[in-house]
């Protein structure tokens, strides 16, 4: 079950209220720059944001990642990192709009570190897969992440939205740790457990301001 519905759950036993919650993440390659544009012109977006007393939002890293490689990496990251500011103040402006005043809970979650341990990384990453250049990357991409979720969390207190950190859920404490069975086989996308686990993280920030 995805995290959205399992989050569902946690909300309506939290609130006492019933609950219906409607997923419309595609696992297709989004970017926040295409979601910006369905959020601004596509209904069935808009009326489901427009109905939903809860919002959760987590977009942006592909459209970060974008076709960076471990050779141009923290230039292209900190190139993608803003243009995923721009676009994620936009979608969170579109939201404010469209609830019209209305009391809304949006939750806005960064990314957990899906490259330590992953056996995809040197080749998706283009560099020789030897310990000293997987140290090396894996240090430069955890700074750069550091980074991008600090942008995240910015942009949403800015637009009045709470910020959650998904690496302690995933990584670790400490945001050092493999994923494990957190992820599927791609090393990427959340296994069951994980969607549980992230939908925890959210419920844990409460559900202000509806109760």
């Amino acid at each position: 079950r995805p995290y959205v519905e399992v989050y569902g759950d946690l909300a309506a036993a939290a609130l006492g209220r019933s609950v219906v919650a409607t997923n419309l993440a595609s696992n297709s390659g989004l970017e926040s720059g295409q979601l910006l544009k369905r959020v601004k012109s596509e209904p069935a977006y808009r009326d489901a944001v427009a109905k939903a007393d809860v919002v959760t939002l987590t977009v942006g890293f592909n459209d970060w990642q974008g076709r960076c490689t471990s050779a141009t990496a923290k230039k292209c990251l900190k190139r993608g990192r803003e243009k995923v500011r721009q676009n994620l103040d936009g979608i969170l402006q579109q939201i404010a709009s469209l609830r019209a005043g209305r009391p809304t809970a949006v939750r806005v979650t960064g990314y957990y570190n899906m490259n330590i341990g992953n056996p995809n990384t040197p080749e998706e990453w283009d560099f020789a897969d030897t310990p000293a250049k997987r140290a090396a990357f894996e240090k430069t991409f955890a700074a750069a992440l550091a980074e991008f979720n600090t942008m995240t969390c910015e942009v949403a207190q800015a637009n009045g939205a709470v910020c959650v950190d998904l690496v302690p859920a995933i990584n670790g404490s400490r945001g050092d740790q493999d994923a494990g069975d957190l992820l599927g086989p791609d090393h990427l996308h959340p296994s069951e457990a994980g969607h549980a686990r992230i939908a925890n993280a959210i419920g844990a920030v409460g559900y202000a301001p509806l109760g």
